[in-house]
């Protein structure tokens, strides 16, 4: 009643209650990874697209915490670095204005999905959408030295990179599983999904265009060689082509001559499994051969008995 009493007194503005919230907020951080110091705090508000950096005044080991001041807002994630490569990440947080505890455990370690890769603030995207999973990411800038920026799990289809880096300009080359080099791609600013990918046609020899009463097959497939090609075609009798002499590796391409139109292929491989595939990739204008493409043996495990 009393409080009531004197907010009236100051005239008859009302009082805008986040008014009375902080600045920032004093956060404990605790380190629970087993074998690891923590070594870095980073945190990235909504909608921002740079990342910055929160001051720890010294590293974290095990079992141990340390005071850090971060903007007491909604943070979309924090992230922090170890001495042992990797990150670790929460995301989506809501401190409280009197204080609050953040501690990170081997179950925050970024996997799967998208990986940080915090060398500065702004955001490069970088997008694996390849067949296969990639082992290495080189990053070649104007202000650092060629560089692998993958950690110790692979990049696989569709998943991402955020490159958090300053730089004028700079260039990527992957390194798939089987160890075959992507051409160099020059990488721009960016929080479009997909703006920088790693494609098929990076891993690929350059060829000819696909012209009339031809078709392309590409083999996407890591660990597996193609031994034999089906062609059916839309109007003629299908055709069968025997690779096992000259089969095709990963990105390996070959050229089929077949008038008309070809309505689907199957592709076998070495331990006879076969990859139905009905439609070309509009970059490469080819039959993509992958795992995405396996007809599931559904006789499994009874074939195999």
């Amino acid at each position: 009643m009393v409080l009531i009493l004197s907010l009236s007194l100051l005239g008859s503005v009302p009082l805008n209650p986040l008014l009375l919230l902080p600045d920032s907020v004093e956060v404990t951080v605790i380190n629970r990874i087993d074998g690891a110091t923590i070594e870095s705090l980073h945190f990235l508000l909504p909608e921002s697209t740079t990342i910055e950096e929160a001051f720890i005044d010294h590293p974290i080991p095990v079992g141990d915490s340390a005071h850090v001041t971060l903007p007491f807002r909604y943070i979309s994630r924090v992230v922090i670095g170890t001495d042992r490569m990797g990150n670790y990440r929460r995301a989506l947080i809501a401190f409280n204005p009197q204080g609050d505890t953040l501690s990170f455990s081997r179950a925050d370690k970024e996997f799967g999905g998208f990986f940080d890769v915090i060398l500065g603030s702004e955001l490069y995207f970088i997008r694996n959408v390849t067949t296969v999973p990639i082992t290495a990411v080189y990053l070649r800038a104007d202000t650092l030295a060629e560089r692998n920026i993958l950690g110790s799990n692979p990049l696989l289809t569709n998943e991402s990179i955020f490159l958090w880096m300053d730089a004028d300009s700079a260039w990527v080359r992957a390194v798939d599983i089987e160890g075959n080099s992507s051409a160099t791609l020059p990488i721009q600013k960016s929080r479009e999904y997909g703006a920088n990918s790693f494609r098929i046609s990076d891993f690929v020899e350059p060829a000819e265009p696909v012209r009339a009463g031809e078709i392309r097959v590409i083999s996407g497939l890591n660990g597996g060689e193609i031994t034999g090609i089906e062609v059916y075609p839309v109007v003629d009798e299908p055709f069968y082509l025997n690779l096992e002499q000259d089969p095709l590796m990963l990105w390996d391409q070959l050229t089929i001559r077949c008038p008309g139109e070809v309505e689907y292929l199957i592709c076998y491989d070495s331990m006879n499994r076969s990859f139905s595939i009905d439609t070309t990739d509009p970059e490469t204008d080819a039959f993509i051969v992958d795992w995405w493409h396996l007809d599931f043996d559904f006789s499994f495990p009874d074939r195999r008995r």
